[in-house]
C-alpha cells in the first residue's frame, strides 16, 4: 500500500527485482522474503567493503599508497523496502543520492562534506589533483576546494 501523501508518479512496480528468481511477478513481496533481501543487500556490501580493504592494504604492501588516489562511488541507491518501493528508479533521496569517497595522500584524513558534487566532476578533480591541465571541453567543477576544507564552488 502506498504511503499518504506520496504521488502516484514517485510509485513503479519495482521490476528489476521482478526479474529474480522466486520475486512474485505481480503484487507485494510475500511476508518472508523482505528479510532475505535486506540480508543479501547487506551482506553485498559488506563484501564489496572488504574488497575495498584488500586494494588499500595492497597499495600499503606495495608502498604505492602514498602515491595514489583512490576514488570510490557508487550507484544510486537501493530501496530495501524505503516507501513500500524495492530497487531503484525513483525520485525519493534514498535513490538519487550516491557517495564519492575519495583519499587523496596529505589532503584527506576520513572527513565528511555535505556539498554537492556530481560524477561529472571526478574528472576535472582528478586532473587538478595530478597536475594535469582540465581540458576547456570538460564540463564538470573540481571539487578540490571541497577536500582543502572551502566552500564548494557549485552555483
Amino acid at each position: 500500500m502506498q504511503p499518504k501523501p506520496t504521488p502516484n508518479r514517485a510509485f513503479h512496480n519495482f521490476g528489476e527485482l521482478r526479474n529474480y528468481e522466486k520475486i512474485p511477478k505481480k503484487g507485494d513481496v510475500s511476508e518472508n522474503l523482505p528479510k532475505g533481501l535486506i540480508h543479501g543487500y547487506y551482506v553485498s556490501v559488506s563484501y564489496i567493503d572488504t574488497q575495498i580493504e584488500l586494494v588499500l592494504d595492497k597499495l600499503d604492501e606495495l608502498g604505492l599508497a602514498e602515491n595514489t588516489i583512490v576514488v570510490l562511488l557508487g550507484d544510486h541507491g537501493w530501496n530495501i523496502e524505503d516507501h513500500k518501493l524495492w530497487s531503484k528508479h525513483v525520485t525519493f533521496k534514498t535513490a538519487l543520492r550516491t557517495p564519492i569517497i575519495i583519499k587523496v595522500p596529505g589532503k584527506t584524513n576520513g572527513e565528511k562534506s555535505n556539498y554537492i558534487t556530481e560524477f561529472i566532476d571526478i574528472y576535472s578533480t582528478l586532473c587538478e589533483l595530478a597536475g594535469i591541465e582540465i581540458p576547456k571541453t570538460v564540463e564538470g567543477k573540481s571539487f578540490v576546494p571541497i577536500i582543502k576544507g572551502k566552500k564548494s564552488n557549485k552555483k
